[in-house]
């Protein structure tokens, strides 16, 4: 969390200076990088606005003996992360939800967003009774149990691309023009 807002005010702080920078008052390759810098920031806004709006993607439905449930890490520390262990085939998918509650080791009945990232996003979780699948153990009192997460959509790619596009145009603002002492003088100004 900690370092989520620190990376950000490290982010307000480069666009404010890149806005306040003037485009013409930059070399020619300044004014390329200032562009690249802006267009940078609004992929990154526009990525943001794209990410609250819901996901067309198919969902995808199975059963499986949810297992290993950890946390995300530093960027998002409300997102899990287990393993799904399908039933038949025992085969072990990696998932990630926003789901919180007393499905860790349960049997449950998962629907995801196969929107074809390797990291599928579960958007609904079941906990299954013991009637539904005899061969797993379910705690007293957790069958039924349903919980739910917005389906949204993965924007990861187009922040990275802004991110990049914001960097290559902090250039800018190491480019501004030196101005000639004769002009400077016949303004008024001094060098």
């Amino acid at each position: 969390m900690v370092w989520s807002i620190l990376g950000w005010l490290l982010f307000l702080a480069f666009a404010i200076r890149l806005l306040g920078v003037h485009p013409l008052s930059l070399r020619p390759a300044g004014i390329v990088f200032w562009f690249i810098g802006v267009s940078g920031i609004l992929l990154m806004l526009a990525g943001s606005y794209i990410s609250t709006l819901p996901s067309h993607a198919p969902r995808k439905t199975i059963i499986g003996l949810a297992e290993n449930r950890s946390a995300s890490g530093l960027i998002n520390s409300r997102d899990w992360q287990f393993i799904l262990v399908e039933e038949y085939t025992d085969r072990r998918i990696l998932f990630t939800t926003e789901i919180d509650g007393p499905w860790n080791d349960q049997p449950v009945r998962v629907t995801y967003l196969d929107d074809g990232s390797s990291l599928r996003s579960v958007i609904q979780i079941e906990i299954l009774s013991e009637d539904q699948v005899p061969w797993w153990h379910v705690q007293k009192g957790h069958a039924g149990w349903v919980g739910t997460a917005p389906a949204r959509r993965n924007t990861a790619t187009l922040h990275f691309v802004g991110l990049l596009l914001f960097l290559t145009g902090i250039m800018a603002i190491g480019s501004k023009r030196v101005p000639d002492p004769e002009v400077a003088e016949a303004m008024g100004n001094t060098v």
